[in-house]
């Protein structure tokens, strides 16, 4: 047998954002880098070709869909957009880093066989790649719950899998009213599709602040979404081309019907076949490499990026590890995850609801003396932007110091509230005041110009 044995100054194992953007950095610098991804189908991670591009494409589609459109040729049709796109920016991804000089991608599996060393492949095209720096960046993959019947239901999807089929599902029940639940919910109720939701928790969005979370759930309700909270489900039963979801709640014992089941009860690293024990690299109970906060593992030689490390998983977290391990190679070895302040996240149902820093219920908690401002998107008569188009549903609220006036958290459900929540998060790490953010000049019509209102409508 034949191994071709290759040696780089780095050695990145997984396409994802963090190790894509680190390589970059890397080969400018003019570093010998060589990325290993185990599917053609994945290069650039998980975000373009099967996560925010995808789904966000899917969100729009969903969006233009008319009554007078037939559901599943405009789905196939969605498909088809979502498809081209993706191939163009996984096309683009691979030739932009393989084309450079000194960037070499390789598709296969990475093995570690020694702390420095892994083997790609088998028999005569096996690949060995040693490196003294190595970074993973394998990222995350969706998670089964051990739900008697749903494994091996000849029904259930992954999301991966859901946004790949052409044929628009009749019916869908999502197990899970997470982000990801709550975005496919959303998406394919647009599209058409009879959509359950079933939720372990009391009430959807359980870490968010009961009246934010009160209005989200009319939003869905209203489009549609039949929604199950303090549910359980026991069994999955196969029916043909349909499943029997069984589900128990206040005791009861109920059944809804799909031809669609999508887990969406939460998403663990991608570790299992890294041969991370020849490596000496520790990892947690759920898979993930433990890292410090240079994202450094128990081996200091070897990095972990993105979502394999535990941490949140959010493409721009995953391009902040990035940024944090370029800075442990050739910069001065100072940025840390602990810098991070006021990391905003979007659930992107329509409208979109987007948070950030301490709702309501945590700063009081804290003992914080607060005042918190609060409106109805609908109310907001500085907002003519919602009108504009025909999106009025939603509710703007911010948390403030009282005593220094200063923004501690925002909840944002609204039009374009993706975009405007990257204002509030900025004013909160530069310590820009509430009265500033609310006597500030912005664009006519526009979402941000919502603020000169809002925060003045303090409620309590």
């Amino acid at each position: 047998m034949t191994t071709t044995a290759l040696t780089a100054d780095v050695l990145v194992v997984g396409f994802g954002k963090g190790g894509k953007i680190a390589a970059h950095a890397l080969t400018d610098a003019g570093k010998r880098v060589i990325l290993v991804e185990r599917s053609a189908d994945m290069y650039g991670g998980t975000c373009p070709n099967v996560g925010c591009v995808p789904t966000k494409m899917l969100v729009h589609y969903s969006n233009s869909r008319r009554v007078e459109d037939d559901a599943q040729e405009f789905f196939a049709n969605s498909i088809e957009g979502v498809r081209a796109l993706t191939a163009t920016f996984r096309a683009g991804n691979f030739a932009s880093l393989d084309g450079k000089d000194t960037a070499t991608v390789i598709t296969g599996t990475a093995v570690f066989v020694d702390p420095h060393t892994v083997s790609v492949g088998e028999g005569e095209d096996r690949i060995t790649v040693t490196a003294p720096t190595i970074l993973i960046s394998t990222g995350a993959e969706p998670v089964i719950p051990a739900i008697p019947g749903l494994a091996d239901s000849t029904n259930l999807v992954s999301s991966t899998e859901l946004i790949q089929a052409g044929d628009l599902p009749e019916s869908l029940v999502v197990i899970g009213g997470g982000y990801l639940g709550l975005e496919f919910a959303s998406i394919y109720r647009h599209f058409g599709t009879n959509v359950t939701v079933i939720e372990a928790a009391d009430r959807l969005l359980p870490r968010e602040d009961e009246d934010v979370a009160e209005v989200a759930t009319e939003i869905l309700a209203g489009d549609g979404i039949g929604i199950v909270t303090g549910a359980r489900v026991t069994e999955v039963r196969d029916n043909g081309n349909t499943s029997t979801v069984v589900y128990t709640k206040d005791g009861q014992r109920h059944t809804v019907e799909a031809s669609a089941l999508l887990p969406a009860t939460g998403r663990r690293p991608v570790t299992a076949d890294l041969g991370l024990d020849a490596a000496g690299v520790q990892t947690a109970p759920n898979g993930a490499i433990v890292v410090d906060e240079f994202l450094r593992s128990s081996q200091p030689h070897i990095f972990a990026l993105g979502d394999v490390n535990g941490g949140p998983q959010f493409t721009y977290i995953a391009l902040d590890d990035s940024r944090i391990v370029v800075d442990q190679l050739l910069g001065q070895g100072k940025r840390t995850t602990t810098d991070r302040v006021a990391v905003p996240h979007t659930l992107f149902m329509t409208p979109p609801l987007a948070t950030v820093g301490l709702t309501e219920h945590e700063a009081r908690a804290r003992g914080v003396n607060i005042k918190v401002a609060r409106e109805k998107v609908a109310d907001i008569t500085a907002m003519p932007r919602a009108y504009t188009v025909e999106e009025t549903r939603g509710v703007m609220k911010f948390v403030i110091d009282a005593d220094t006036d200063l923004i501690l958290g925002a909840a944002l459900l609204s039009i374009d509230a993706q975009e405007i929540i990257n204002t509030v998060a900025l004013a909160m790490r530069h310590n820009i005041t509430a009265t500033e953010l609310r006597t500030s000049i912005y664009t006519h019509p526009s979402s941000t110009e919502a603020f000169n209102e809002v925060l003045g409508k303090i409620v309590s």
